[in-house]
């Protein structure tokens, strides 16, 4: 659905290969959710980044990017922690 084969798709999802905003868009549009949903920590356990991630969504381009790293950053130091 993204025109991608799945070991490439797994290389994304291993942080091996970065992806763009419009793949990103383009697995979120194929799995019937945001893509602030995909760049989550851990789907299956509630995260008080949450409503960070969704306020990036609102960001553009190279605001977009620094956010989500941002957010990513602090998520490896609580779960280092």
């Amino acid at each position: 659905m993204v025109g991608m084969e799945p070991p490439s798709i797994s290389m994304i999802e291993n942080g091996e290969i970065g992806f763009s905003d419009k793949s990103l868009a383009k697995y979120a549009e194929a799995l019937e959710c945001t893509p602030a949903q995909l760049l989550a920590h851990d789907p299956s356990k509630p995260d008080s980044f949450w409503p960070l991630f969704e306020a990036a969504e609102m960001l553009e381009g190279a605001d977009r990017r620094r956010a989500y790293s941002v957010i990513h950053a602090a998520l490896g130091m609580v779960g280092s922690g």
